[in-house]
């Protein structure tokens, strides 16, 4: 992560509360690393809502084809980033779901340290 803070901007876009999502934030020692820090339960909305990474955009002071998203999940995640004109990484070993329609991201991987290797790629 260190290395990724040194060289960007970073963003987390988070479906939660913040009285759950900073404190965990803090006790994994991420918080930090972060520019801006979006939780959905400030906004009175979720993912897939775009206004959450635009918002985050907006606080970073970037234009979406200078992102690239890493999400979890195809539908609230990489569908909506994608939507919203950004690259994509999903994170984990999710199934493609049943939806075909469902746009496929970038890049997989299943390593956090593998994101650097992305990164070099684009």
């Amino acid at each position: 992560m260190q290395q990724l803070k040194n060289s960007f901007k970073l963003g987390i876009v988070s479906d939660c509360q913040v009285d759950y999502a900073i404190p965990e934030l803090k006790i994994l020692e991420v918080h930090d690393f972060f520019d801006s820090i979006i939780i959905s339960g400030d906004y009175g909305f979720r993912k897939p809502d775009t206004r959450l990474f635009n918002q985050c955009l907006s606080n970073l002071w970037v234009s979406n084809n200078d992102v690239i998203f890493v999400g979890n999940d195809f539908f609230r995640d990489i569908n909506r980033a994608k939507s919203a004109g950004l690259r994509t990484v999903l994170f984990g070993d999710q199934k493609r779901p049943f939806d075909r329609t469902l746009p496929e991201p970038e890049f997989r991987i299943n390593r956090l340290f593998q994101l650097w290797d992305v990164i070099q790629r684009l």
